[in-house]
């Protein structure tokens, strides 16, 4: 069925745009990336670090088409690497029954297309991409080693959908949405979720309304799980001037999953405000309250010539899976690369957030800020995440902390360098005797960049890793020695 589903998404993708006669701007981009990698601990041991070489090659491709009614857009690749598969040269540490996988995807594809002016919609997409399979063990941020923490996600989805005016009334947008993940690590397992989102809102005004409407459903089948959140609201809200507007919200939630808590949907209520005194800034905050107690929210973007800053905090359910991925609607994690990078292509992020493996819906009460300053022979990036989740099925949460710093500089017109530098906490609830351990991962880097013409250039970089647990059989140290050369056609 997934095999099947999988060629569907592709066939949609192809003939929507045939069918919508794309045929006016499309760009091409082509690239392979050799590289040769010299680590000292191959399986993120504790104790008998092996060194091994590992070579790898990663072509990339991208292609972007535009037309009066639909767009498409492809771009990632696939790491083909020397790891062999069946090789069982690790001891007691990481998931034996999870070695090393090649190839490792981090790619997309995204489809849109207006098949009724005004009126009917229809949008389609797929992602390949790699998670570590719990973060309680020793792992990595790449597929280039033996410890097993590896999960290879692919995910499709397609959305039919009306977005239209209603006369001069109000615009009504109703979706749905299918789409199925599946994971290559069975302790993550694979899902499918079925939405369902309406939004009946006022025409611009001084003062405006919204009617807003959701269902979704999750489903595993190993072990067979369903969760289903819904809810139904409306806002009104007044526009104070130009850069001031409030709104506020009532509703109620319907849900069902499982969970050892009595109250799991009930009535919830939201007032806030979004201030823009000018393009460049926005601040959007709001105080609530749900079943699950208060519910404050706010977000901040601040953009000027050279500079980004984004900043924010919300308490909200949600679904492992999701965090999994960066999909299109995490918009405050598309913005930021694990080098603490803000504004980085979306070809070029391939973690998603930390989670646990729980399959019920959890808490996620979350901040985050990034910070990046491009000038024109230096740069810089400082991003901080803090993630506390409860878990709805078991009742006890854990945090996740990361912190992320980066500097560059251009040393001629064919030379830079850079440096970075992260850390990582996991700290667990171990109130009910459960066996995680608390663990920090500490990482630096250096790197120096060449360009030898205008479509080749090579990089040869340094990494440190240290991860510190309460458990030794989760601690390790890496030094790792990568040369790495890329050809752009």
């Amino acid at each position: 069925m997934r095999v099947a589903l999988a060629r569907l998404a592709v066939c949609i993708v192809g003939s929507v745009y045939a069918c919508s006669g794309l045929a006016a701007e499309w760009t091409r981009s082509l690239s392979i990336a050799p590289k040769l990698v010299l680590t000292d601990n191959v399986c993120l041991e504790s104790e008998n670090p092996q060194s091994e070489w590992v070579a790898s090659v990663v072509p990339r491709v991208g292609v972007n088409g535009k037309g009066a009614r639909a767009t498409f857009r492809l771009y990632g690749g696939l790491e083909f690497h020397s790891l062999d598969n069946n090789k069982n040269t690790c001891g007691s540490s990481g998931l034996a029954n999870n070695r090393a996988k090649s190839p490792i995807p981090s790619w997309g594809a995204i489809a849109t297309s207006e098949l009724a002016r005004d009126l009917f919609f229809f949008d389609a997409g797929a992602r390949g991409s790699t998670n570590n399979v719990s973060e309680f063990v020793s792992g990595s941020d790449d597929a280039l080693n033996r410890s097993g923490n590896l999960n290879i996600t692919h995910s499709y989805y397609v959305r039919p959908y009306i977005d239209t005016r209603l006369k001069s009334f109000a615009q009504l947008y109703l979706a749905y949405q299918y789409d199925d993940q599946i994971n290559s690590s069975d302790l993550v397992g694979d899902s499918t979720k079925e939405s369902v989102s309406l939004r009946l809102s006022s025409i611009a005004s001084a003062i405006y309304w919204r009617i807003n409407g959701s269902w979704n459903e999750l489903r595993y089948d190993r072990p067979a799980s369903t969760s289903e959140l819904a809810s139904l609201s409306g806002t009104v809200g007044t526009n104070i001037n130009r850069e001031l507007s409030i709104n506020g919200t009532i509703g109620k939630e319907y849900n069902d999953y499982l969970a050892l808590a009595d109250e799991i949907d009930g009535e919830f209520w939201d007032v806030g405000f979004v201030w823009t005194p000018h393009s460049r800034f926005t601040l959007t905050a709001g105080i609530g309250d749900r079943f699950y107690g208060p519910a404050p929210r706010f977000s901040v973007s601040y953009r000027h010539k050279r500079q980004l800053f984004v900043a924010g905090y919300s308490r909200t359910l949600s679904y492992t899976r999701d965090l999994r991925t960066l999909d299109e609607n995490s918009n405050q994690d598309i913005l930021v690369d694990e080098s603490g990078d803000v504004g980085a292509d979306p070809e070029e992020i391939n973690q998603g957030q930390p989670t646990t493996l729980n399959r019920a819906p959890i808490l996620n009460d979350r901040f985050y800020t990034n910070y990046r300053y491009q000038g024109k022979r230096s740069s810089f990036s400082l991003g901080a995440s803090y993630s506390d989740q409860t878990r709805a099925g078991a009742g006890n949460d854990v945090a996740f902390t990361r912190v992320n710093a980066g500097i560059g500089r251009t040393l001629t017109s064919n030379l830079s360098v850079r440096a970075n530098a992260s850390w990582y906490e996991y700290a667990p609830d171990t109130s009910d005797g459960s066996l995680r351990t608390e663990s920090q991962t500490r990482r630096i880097g250096f790197s120096l960049n060449r360009k030898f013409a205008q479509k080749t250039s090579a990089s040869l970089s340094y990494q440190y890793t240290e991860r510190e647990s309460d458990s030794d059989f989760n601690n390790y140290q890496e030094n790792r020695l990568t040369l790495s050369v890329r050809f752009a056609y």
